[in-house]
């Protein structure tokens, strides 16, 4: 997740959901996976604010994003102070992938350690990547820190955590998406 991405409607799904699972008494805690910005246009998909179609759907998430999103300087900290996940615990240190390889590899599993500490009172954990899944579990992969690691969701399962992740359909042909399609069990 980058700040750059709030509001976008991928958010308004994720937010919607989350909010469910609030609604039915399970305590949520997100893991924003958070990436510093890149400058690209990636989250400007913020049109379906404009239209109000989609607010029937959740009218508090719809209502909130749609005054967070014109904001220059957005946030995930807008979306923890919005008061749209009530309860929820969140994971906010940003994920930086600086140094060596050994030196990321060992920065990423303080920073995960740390998330399944601020975490471990929930029964629901949200991880909210960039990218997705990694295919392998190598935190020293360039770009590695816009994914999460299957052994980050198998800790967190381990730790009797429910999981949900968030990957969107990426920009690519059906086919491609589907030769990328990774499936994990435990």
């Amino acid at each position: 997740m980058k700040n750059q991405y709030v509001g976008d409607i991928g958010d308004f799904g994720k937010y919607s959901m989350l909010r469910a699972f609030i609604d039915a008494g399970i305590k949520v805690g997100v893991n924003w996976y958070l990436t510093e910005d890149d400058g690209s246009n990636d989250g400007k998909f913020t049109d379906y604010l404009n239209k109000g179609v989609m607010r029937r759907y959740c009218p508090e998430v719809f209502d909130a994003l749609k005054s967070i999103a014109k904001n220059k300087d957005k946030s995930v900290f807008d979306i923890e102070k919005s008061g749209i996940l009530p309860g929820t615990v969140f994971y906010s240190e940003t994920l930086k992938p600086e140094g060596t390889p050994n030196d990321r590899e060992q920065e990423r599993s303080s920073w995960f350690q740390e998330s399944m500490y601020e975490l471990k009172d929930t029964e629901l954990i949200f991880m909210d990547p960039d990218n997705g899944l990694l295919e392998s579990d190598d935190a020293t992969k360039l770009g590695g820190e816009k994914y999460i690691l299957p052994s980050e969701v198998e800790s967190y399962f381990l730790d009797g955590h429910n999981i949900v992740y968030y990957c969107h359909k990426g920009r690519r042909p059906y086919e491609q998406w589907e030769a990328h399609n990774v499936h994990i069990s435990f």
